[in-house]
């Protein structure tokens, strides 16, 4: 599990990185959930059987590269306000989501027998979105007070760019995220089927097919990884995609890819 533990390395290299809160604080919240994501589909990876369960934290990693690259303006033909401005506008975002996660909590925790929020909880969670967005309404922005919640529109905004302002990692967004979003919105037991022409029978996943998940996920993790690093240190930065770019290289890799060159380019 060398490419998950390479997770430890990047969170002690970033560890003194300090900021101000507007993009860095907001940029360093997105490399964790990113980390995370990474780390779980790494874990799901492992296992044949589990490996299936790895989708919904890729795409996980096509949305926070999205909105990581949508903050710093990289792979966009314009965008609105400042990287400031952007990183508050997804920090509304997750704060309105946050707060309406808590109300309906509220009112819905008595039906799970559950004792539900704390009125410090509620409180605090109503201040950190009035805060923000009475913040946020002095920022050049379209969002209309509510933060930019959707990535989809972000994507599409990656995939209409001009092949001059496109991002080196954007087919790897779209592909990746079209894919898992599928996967989110269906069974995905067609991914599981194994079929010789007479019978179909559900099977693990095929050691290709978790090479393929790996490395999208590294790719997309390693965007947003480097894209932080370089805000705190162009050196380090310049160290940890090295060293990412290492992790592709792996013996156990290579020989699944020579084994089926079809699935490989």
């Amino acid at each position: 599990m060398r490419a998950k533990g390479f997770t430890q390395r990047v969170a002690a290299a970033l560890q003194p990185w300090r900021g101000p809160e507007f993009p860095d604080g907001t940029l360093h919240k997105l490399e964790i959930a990113a980390r995370i994501d990474y780390a779980a589909a790494c874990s799901l990876l492992w296992e044949d059987w589990l490996a299936y369960g790895s989708y919904v934290h890729v795409r996980g990693l096509a949305e926070t590269a999205t909105r990581a690259a949508w903050i710093l303006g990289k792979g966009f033909d314009s965008c609105v306000g400042t990287e400031e401005s952007r990183a508050r506008c997804y920090e509304l975002a997750m704060a309105a989501t946050l707060d309406e996660e808590v109300n309906l909590f509220v009112e819905n925790a008595s039906k799970l027998l559950l004792n539900g929020p704390t009125p410090e909880t509620i409180a605090a969670s109503a201040q950190m979105l009035k805060w923000l967005r009475d913040e946020h309404a002095n920022d050049e922005c379209d969002c209309q007070g509510n933060g930019r919640r959707k990535a989809e529109p972000l994507i599409q905004g990656l995939a209409s760019a001009q092949p001059g302002n496109q991002l080196r990692i954007m087919d790897d967004i779209l592909v990746v995220w079209r894919h898992t979003s599928r996967v989110g919105h269906h069974t995905g037991i067609e991914r599981m089927l194994r079929s010789d022409g007479t019978r179909a029978w559900i099977g693990p996943a095929e050691p290709w097919q978790r090479v393929q998940m790996f490395i999208a996920a590294l790719k997309l993790y390693a965007s947003v990884a480097g894209w932080c690093a370089e805000r705190f240190s162009d050196a380090v930065g310049r160290q940890l995609m090295e060293e990412m770019g290492g992790l592709t290289h792996a013996e156990v890799l290579r020989a699944i890819a020579a084994r089926h060159p079809e699935q490989f380019r």
